[in-house]
């Protein structure tokens, strides 16, 4: 990847407290944590409180290696965090506190001039839970030509307009199979693949990846279609294994300029979270090779 690339990963910061414990986390997080992995030049875009959480943050950033160019703290509102329940199958339920720091990113000068020399902006859907933030990413994404959206439909985040909405603005959106379901039109053949073209048309986006949990991924671009499995693993638990995906179909695309490659990388280090505790284990991209 060329060295002047700077990706922007915006969006909430949260703590995740589960039966195990309490760890750092978020989706924009988890994708940068995983992009900083793969040696990109990558800035987590997000606001913490200045709390003791906050503090942590900042720790366990610096501790990965983690650029804090683009941290905010805010002196009112508390660092973000999320309950969450794991079923037998290792998958997650999520309670995501409300009027966490997050909520409250801030168009200061440092974040409006990274956004003007960036190259990639990855946001998700519940990044926009609030109106402040959703006027923020709006001017964001006028600034960056890449822009992928990941669709998180977390009830009660989990509007279709809103969600649509924010896809219309990306090049790449990924979802899983149930939000293709919940944001293709109505009355469309159920093969997974004819919905992915008509979400697609439906929303002006270029390049759509839709996730089918242990049956792997595809991506559709422009009538074409791409499909793959990852390796076989024992599950430990789900979090953050999407979010390493998207880090690494974006690492992969960016160095090679192709989806059929970057979709085989992506379910490999999805795959390898996904047999891992936590969503930020630590390894070497050199492993998937």
């Amino acid at each position: 990847m060329d060295d002047s690339s700077r990706i922007l990963c915006f969006g909430e910061i949260v703590w995740d407290a589960m039966p195990a414990g309490i760890f750092l986390g978020g989706a924009p997080f988890n994708v940068a944590y995983h992009l900083s992995r793969h040696g990109n030049r990558v800035y987590p875009v997000s606001r913490i409180g200045r709390d003791f959480l906050g503090d942590e943050t900042l720790r366990r950033m610096k501790a990965a290696g983690l650029s804090q160019d683009l941290i905010q703290v805010d002196e009112e509102h508390p660092t973000g965090a999320v309950v969450i329940e794991l079923n037998e199958a290792g998958d997650a339920d999520y309670e995501i506190l409300e009027n966490a720091a997050w909520d409250y990113i801030q168009p200061d000068p440092p974040l409006l001039d990274a956004a003007s020399g960036a190259e990639v902006l990855v946001y998700g859907t519940l990044s926009t839970r609030g109106e402040n933030n959703a006027r923020l990413l709006g001017d964001l994404v006028s600034r960056v030509p890449f822009r992928l959206c990941d669709v998180n439909l977390r009830k009660p985040y989990d509007s279709v307009a809103n969600a649509l909405s924010w896809a219309s603005r990306a090049t790449v959106v990924k979802l899983n199979e149930e939000e293709l379901l919940r944001l293709a039109p109505a009355g469309t053949s159920t093969d997974l693949q004819a919905k992915a073209e008509a979400f697609a048309a439906q929303t002006g986006v270029e390049t759509v990846i839709v996730t089918m949990a242990g049956r792997g991924a595809f991506v559709w671009h422009d009538g074409e279609s791409y499909a793959g499995t990852g390796p076989k693993v024992e599950v430990a638990d789900t979090v953050g294994a999407g979010d390493a995906f998207t880090a690494g179909f974006i690492s992969r695309y960016l160095a090679s300029g192709s989806l059929e490659k970057a979709l085989q990388h992506a379910l490999k280090v999805g795959s390898f979270v996904a047999g891992c505790r936590g969503a930020q284990p630590e390894y070497s991209p050199d492993r998937f090779n």
